[in-house]
């Protein structure tokens, strides 16, 4: 059975192609850093975090999003075949 948490975290990147409190602190400004780099390499005028933010998530929803999940069934229970 998947834990609830990462049921929610799987919900909410399917919903909103983020998942909350993945870059913190120090990665977090680093993050920004590049973003801000990123965005005036490609003409943008971004200043608020949040508009770097959103930057970031279209750039990787653009480019590198792929989701695969996959779940193992336990040895102890044999697969329902009852199609």
């Amino acid at each position: 059975m998947l834990d609830s948490s990462f049921l929610e975290r799987m919900n909410t990147l399917l919903a909103n192609g983020e998942v909350p409190g993945l870059f913190e602190g120090d990665e977090y400004t680093t993050l920004m850093t590049q973003c801000k780099e990123g965005s005036t390499r490609e003409g943008s005028m971004l200043d608020s975090s949040e508009e770097l933010y959103k930057w970031f998530t279209q750039q990787v929803g653009l480019w590198f999003m792929s989701i695969v999940v996959a779940q193992e069934m336990p040895l102890s229970e044999p697969p329902n075949n009852d199609h």
